[in-house]
C-alpha cells in the first residue's frame, strides 16, 4: 500500500463505525447517507467534538471515534 497524504483519495472504508468506547483505525474524512450531527474523537485528543454533515458529502474530518451518544446522522461511513 502506498503512503496516502491528505490530498490523496481514500483507499478504504468502514462503515457503521460508531462507539462510545471503541476507537477505529484513524479516519480523515466522514461521509453519512442522513444529514445530521455526528459527535468525534479527533485524532489530535479533542473529545466529543460536534460536526454537521450532509448527506452524500465527504465531510474532512481527522478523528478516531465516532460517538453513538448525540449522532443523529444515519449510515456513517468513515474513509481513511
Amino acid at each position: 500500500m502506498t503512503n496516502p497524504t491528505n490530498t490523496s483519495p481514500p483507499q478504504s472504508a468502514t462503515e457503521d463505525p460508531e462507539s462510545d468506547t471503541v476507537d477505529v483505525q484513524v479516519f480523515r474524512a466522514i461521509n453519512v447517507g442522513t444529514a445530521g450531527y455526528v459527535y468525534v474523537d479527533m485524532a489530535d485528543g479533542q473529545s466529543n467534538v460536534r460536526h454537521f454533515v450532509a448527506a452524500g458529502i465527504a465531510y474532512p474530518c481527522v478523528g478516531k471515534r465516532v460517538r453513538v451518544t448525540g449522532t443523529t446522522a444515519t449510515n456513517i461511513t468513515v474513509l481513511r
